[in-house]
């Protein structure tokens, strides 16, 4: 992806957060917008697998056939020790027929064998998605281990080829944006009917489809939480999941996070007597302001 297309997929993200959030009792309140924030979400997983792929193809050689398929094993593996799970939980035991589940056996078979058992198994998780979601296994996950069979099979057939689908990958990426900004443009349109009933919910949704594009300097990260009269808290302890970085806020309720890398977090936001609470931020090529957070008593 190019610059601009990160930046927008950032915006995406952030956006899609906004159902952590927000009231579920204003989400509910407008008519098909779970739906399309459902297919919002989905583009956005779809974006995200064939941007990967798009990066990777290009540095692709025989060499990592090997790479390919030990990734591929690994997921593939939790995925059939899921499925021989759910069916024993369940009863079922005809869906687990034929699926390995086994390390030493999935290590026996020839690439033909093992990718005809990738295959299998995504067609499998993909028909019992929704029984398996409580297991671990949902949308994002039969992606992953799609692209993951995909990728074997191309090195399997092109081993020699240093560029692997890289076009195809490239379809798939602007396809992903193209179902994205029609979900985004119902929810636009649902969302401009809350100006006047829910002003807070309305500024918090158009903060979020800001896209950050600004001239690189110093990437920071920073805010205010304050508390469900809208006064400002002192002493709250924002972590960043998957990083070292922290802060507490001041007095006046704000944080600062220097020297951030431009990309998606997770902040994780703790004070005592108020809930924890997680929010999703995206900086790119500069600071991102983002709305303000709000803590819930205990």
């Amino acid at each position: 992806m190019n610059a601009k297309e990160t930046a927008r997929l950032a915006m995406y993200v952030v956006t899609a957060d906004l159902e952590t959030t927000a009231d579920p009792a204003i989400i509910a309140g407008m008519p098909k917008f779970s739906t399309h924030l459902t297919e919002f979400k989905l583009a956005i997983a779809d974006i995200d697998v064939a941007a990967r792929q798009q990066q990777d193809y290009p540095r692709l050689t025989a060499a990592d056939k090997t790479a390919a398929r030990e990734a591929l094993l690994n997921s593939m593996l939790n995925a059939e020790l899921i499925v021989k799970a759910f069916a024993a939980d369940n009863n079922k035991p005809g869906i687990a027929q034929g699926v390995i589940a086994a390390d030493s056996t999935l290590r026996k078979l020839n690439d033909k064998e093992f990718s005809l058992e990738a295959e299998n198994i995504v067609k499998l998780i993909t028909e019992w998605e929704n029984d398996l979601a409580p297991y671990g296994i949902g949308k994002n996950e039969i992606l992953e281990l799609s692209a993951a069979t995909d990728l074997f099979k191309a090195l399997m057939s092109t081993p020699r080829l240093n560029v692997v689908a890289k076009a195809d990958a490239t379809k798939k990426v602007k396809e992903g944006f193209r179902r994205a900004d029609e979900a985004l443009l119902h929810m636009d349109n649902l969302v401009k009917t809350r100006r006047k009933s829910q002003p807070d919910f309305h500024n918090d949704y158009w903060q979020r489809r800001i896209i950050v594009n600004l001239p690189s300097q110093p990437l920071a990260l920073r805010g205010t939480v304050v508390n469900a009269a809208g006064v400002p808290l002192k002493g709250v302890k924002m972590t960043i999941d998957g990083h070292t970085q922290k802060a507490r806020t001041t007095a006046k309720g704000t944080f600062r996070v220097k020297s951030l890398a431009d990309g998606v977090y997770v902040l994780r936001f703790m004070l005592p007597g108020y809930e924890e609470l997680l929010h999703t931020v995206a900086i790119t090529n500069g600071n991102r302001n983002f709305a303000t957070i709000q803590l819930r008593e205990q």
